[in-house]
């Protein structure tokens, strides 16, 4: 029960008793009258007052409610807006994550095609930086120089060559003192320095594609030991076929001047009688005193 109502209660009570007093005749007089009068009123306007305020409290409640109900409905569409801008960037988010995935994808597919062109290059690729240090090679140097495994993280001049200092006939050096290919024909070397055979070397510049600044050297090998095999046989087959044209020739020239002196002895051996006019007379020594 609230306070207005017990007041209200107590009004009317008091006002019961006093009517109950008057006309019971224990109040008389026009005073006590009016008093009761009075007093009556005074609980009607208490009550009216009370009321009046419950209705104020009620009223203030009502509309307390309302701004309440109202800002939970502002607060409910500002969370469905954030909710709708939190879903829009989620999916902006997943897209992006997609399309990174697939970027990644694509990559992968253009290192391993790339990798696998490295690997199938049956001559050798080497590829050093500036201070001649090999960055990476194809499994074709691996196999040409198991003995000196493993090659990436030494000096190519170390590695290939089994030196302490940069070669003198060095393509690659060339190459980072002028940044152009060059080429040189070197020796092929094996364990303990010993020469295996020979290699053609081409080296091309490495340049970084964001700055255009040369950060390598990328190594052509070229096995040429059979070919220079060959080539000698060649040249030594040569050399034989000059021979035997030369003593072909001398056996010619030699047999054209042993059938002229093969004539002239048959010729000396006739009787002077069956010699031609004018044939000269012959006296052959057959190493026999008379």
């Amino acid at each position: 029960m609230t306070v207005t109502t017990l007041v209200v209660c107590t009004a009317i009570s008091a006002y019961e008793l006093l009517v109950h007093f008057l006309f019971a005749g224990q109040v008389t007089g026009t005073v006590h009258v009016s008093v009761i009068i009075i007093l009556g009123s005074l609980a009607a306007v208490l009550g009216a007052f009370f009321a009046l305020r419950q209705y104020e409290h009620l009223r203030r409640h009502t509309i307390r409610e309302i701004d309440l109900r109202k800002q939970a409905e502002d607060s409910q569409s500002k969370l469905l807006f954030k909710t709708h801008q939190l879903e829009q960037a989620n999916q902006e988010l997943v897209n992006q994550v997609t399309e990174r995935i697939e970027t990644l994808r694509q990559l992968k597919e253009q290192e391993r095609f790339l990798s696998s062109i490295f690997e199938s290059i049956q001559d050798g690729i080497c590829v050093v930086d500036t201070h001649l240090v090999i960055q990476a090679v194809n499994p074709m140097m691996e196999r040409c120089y198991a003995h000196a495994m493993p090659l990436v993280g030494k000096k190519c001049y170390e590695a290939y060559h089994g030196a302490s200092a940069p070669c003198e006939i060095c393509p690659t050096q060339e190459t980072l003192k002028t940044g152009k290919s060059a080429y040189r024909n070197v020796p092929k070397t094996g364990p303990q320095r010993k020469v295996l055979g020979a290699q053609d070397l081409y080296s091309f510049p490495l340049f970084d594609s964001s700055t255009g600044q040369l950060k390598g050297v990328i190594e052509y090998v070229r096995d040429i030991t059979e070919q220079k095999r060959l080539e000698e046989q060649l040249r030594q087959s040569h050399k034989m076929d000059a021979v035997g044209q030369l003593a072909g020739g001398i056996a010619h020239d030699f047999n054209n001047l042993l059938t002229s002196i093969l004539g002239y002895v048959v010729l000396a051996g006739e009787p002077a009688s069956a010699r031609p006019d004018g044939a000269p007379t012959l006296h052959l020594s057959t190493g026999a005193r008379p």
